[in-house]
């Protein structure tokens, strides 16, 4: 059967339109889905970047608090050898921030004052006191309610904790500098958190002690928890290997070293986001003078 010349001009004129279509709904489907994809990525770059300024905004309280603790120390406002002054300029700190776990004070000569919060509804305070009077190793430990009032003291004889040992204390020393630490398992509360020290010097650049400011994770979980993100969105901190460090009050990761169900992100993506403060402000060190000034590096740390 032979066609028409009539029919086949409709005919290719058909399929050409087809074709045309076809080649205008796929550009348009591809086009749409750049800029659905494009409009997705911003949503999430601007929702992790709220993310870290929340982040920021809760942990910069502590640098601020070891610098100030750190800057009234170097410069004699607060001796730092006068225990009693300096406990009670430490626990108003703590007792003023709420997400703090503890806030001490470690000398050369070995000396520690530390005040932190219990959890108890009658002592909610307590302080460590380590002094070296004439060589002589006193180790107090004092219970406070919140009006700083003593509820109970006692002798720790047997205690060995030595300040100038500890990651925290070496690590801001051989720096120079305000460092936070990778997280780790604090001493007397067998928590896990992360620790902000900041070095106290002479004039002439000695050594004289280290400020430190401790945060646990669950009050970063709370404060992870309380994060809108979205209609369903979640934050997590993860450490350079990986591993859940940190996540929402209420949520459920079940396997050893806090590794989620899900997987989580790439490596890369991971030292991309970890450290307290390298994708939110530049590092302050402190000069001899009690000066703070801006370093382009990001703070690093090792566990205590």
């Amino acid at each position: 059967m032979r066609i028409s010349f009539k029919l086949a001009i409709v005919l290719c004129i058909a399929v050409l339109q087809g074709v045309a279509m076809a080649i205008i709904l796929g550009s348009s489907y591809i086009s749409t889905e750049r800029v659905l994809l494009q409009h997705g990525r911003a949503l999430m770059e601007e929702a992790a970047e709220e993310t870290i300024n929340h982040a920021a905004e809760f942990l910069l309280p502590a640098e601020e608090a070891a610098d100030l603790s750190q800057r009234l120390t170097q410069g004699a406002i607060i001796s730092g050898d006068n225990s009693v002054l300096l406990e009670r300029f430490l626990f108003e700190q703590l007792r003023l921030k709420p997400q703090f776990a503890g806030v001490y004070y470690g000398r050369s000569n070995g000396e520690f004052v530390f005040v932190r919060r219990t959890g108890d509804a009658i002592a909610p305070f307590q302080t460590k006191i380590i002094s070296m009077a004439e060589g002589n190793r006193q180790v107090d430990l004092i219970s406070r309610d919140p009006d700083f009032q003593e509820i109970s003291r006692k002798d720790l004889p047997t205690d060995i904790y030595d300040p100038r040992l500890r990651p925290w204390y070496t690590q801001s020393v051989a720096e120079g500098r305000t460092v936070w630490t990778d997280p780790y398992i604090f001493f007397t509360s067998q928590q896990p958190g992360i620790t902000v020290a900041s070095p106290v010097q002479s004039s002439d650049g000695e050594t004289l002690g280290v400020v430190g400011v401790d945060i646990e994770f669950g009050e970063i979980s709370n404060f992870l928890a309380n994060l809108e993100i979205g209609q369903t969105g979640r934050a997590f901190i993860f450490d350079s290997e990986g591993a859940v460090m940190a996540f929402p009050a209420g949520f459920s990761c079940g396997r050893a070293r806090g590794n989620c169900a899900s997987p989580p992100p790439r490596r890369s993506a991971i030292r991309r986001r970890w450290r307290p403060l390298r994708r939110w402000r530049p590092e302050r060190t402190v000069s001899s003078s009690g000066r703070s000034r801006s370093a382009a590096s990001p703070p690093t740390g090792r566990p205590t």
